[in-house]
């Protein structure tokens, strides 16, 4: 009796442990395109960029930014999973090339914020597409 009751013990912790795996996945549960309008603001020139930001998340973990639009915001950054600090179950940071992204996933749409290096914040909704 004492042989079956560990044995459904170890294979109740392989499963939880398994399950909590799985449930803790990482971006890659959010995966697809998101695309939108964002605004970045110079302080400095009180000037309004608005530029269009394409977000692809891939199913291995990585993320794809890319901003097009008014000039000096254009950008084209890959994100890979080592780079990305999860917040909690829905947002998650990461940093490069001197900007801190920030990625808040919500169920049709994904809230961008970047803080740039020259300290201006660029951010908008973008709706997925894909």
């Amino acid at each position: 009796m004492k042989n079956i009751i560990k044995k459904i013990l170890i294979f109740l912790s392989i499963f939880i442990f398994i399950y909590s795996c799985k449930n803790n996945a990482g971006v890659n549960k959010y995966q697809g395109t998101y695309r939108g309008s964002v605004n970045t603001t110079l302080v400095s020139e009180k000037q309004l960029i608005v530029n269009t930001a394409t977000v692809t998340v891939y199913e291995n973990n990585s993320i794809n930014v890319i901003m097009e639009g008014e000039n000096i915001c254009d950008k084209n950054v890959n994100i890979v999973n080592e780079e990305l600090t999860k917040v909690n179950d829905d947002s998650y940071n990461a940093q490069k090339d001197g900007n801190n992204y920030v990625f808040d996933f919500n169920k049709d749409y994904l809230s961008l914020t970047i803080t740039n290096t020259d300290n201006t914040i660029t951010e908008g909704k973008l709706s997925k597409v894909q």
